[in-house]
């Protein structure tokens, strides 16, 4: 991997307005080292080359490297796992997942997985009515040489007296005799509203359900 030296400036010949708004992608760009640069951040069109600091990458073939922004927040240490696993769920008592927001300016940015071995609903329900959190569920910094924690708060199992407003719902599954399983993904990451409470609720389409919960998400 070829990187540009960063005490160095680099110049990229002409592009559109298109080709800026998608530089992460496959666009060949040429470079000329023109001058050094002074200290702090320097910006070239909609790319920051170098901050004095952090460099971007080059690759052999003339290409401006670029990772998904999940990846860039587990390097950050700023991205969290949460995964939950239930044997039994019936049809009568659903599973719940419970999940409660600071009262700052972080924004979590989440999507979830939820997979079960027969057919079933699962729901998101916003500002629900709890009287109990349930049992807390640690978040897993995915930079495991991270010493950063999450804060916002996930629980298994709580005592719900009102679902509240359901925001998302995805079907499980197929089959009308409930015999398959399956799983539903969050296609898009869901921004949580500070200081604000949650439902997950997992029902399965027949008794003694095995269910999985795995969330990712980071907070910035």
């Amino acid at each position: 991997m070829t990187k540009v030296p960063k005490d160095y400036q680099v110049k990229a010949v002409k592009m559109t307005d298109e080709e800026r708004n998608i530089i992460g992608g496959n666009i060949p760009i040429n470079v000329d080292i023109i001058s050094s640069l002074p200290a702090g951040d320097n910006i070239i069109g909609q790319v920051k080359i170098t901050d004095g600091t952090y460099i971007a990458e080059i690759d052999p073939f003339g290409y401006l490297v670029s990772i998904e922004i999940e990846h860039h927040k587990v390097h950050e240490g700023v991205f969290y796992t949460v995964a939950d696993f239930d044997v039994s769920v019936d049809t009568a008592s659903p599973k719940y997942w419970h999940i409660i927001t600071p009262n700052t300016d972080i924004r979590a940015h989440i999507k979830m997985q939820i997979a079960t071995d027969t057919g079933g609903l699962v729901e998101l329900f916003e500002n629900p009515t709890t009287t109990g959190n349930g049992d807390a569920i640690v978040a897993s910094n995915n930079d495991r040489n991270s010493t950063n924690n999450a804060t916002v708060n996930f629980y298994k199992d709580p005592t719900v007296s009102d679902d509240g407003t359901r925001i998302e719902v995805s079907r499980i599954g197929a089959g009308r005799e409930k015999k398959f399983g399956g799983e539903a993904r969050q296609a898009s990451e869901l921004i949580l509203k500070k200081n604000e409470q949650y439902l997950i609720k997992a029902t399965p389409d027949a008794n003694a359900a095995q269910i999985s919960l795995n969330v990712g998400f980071y907070e910035e």
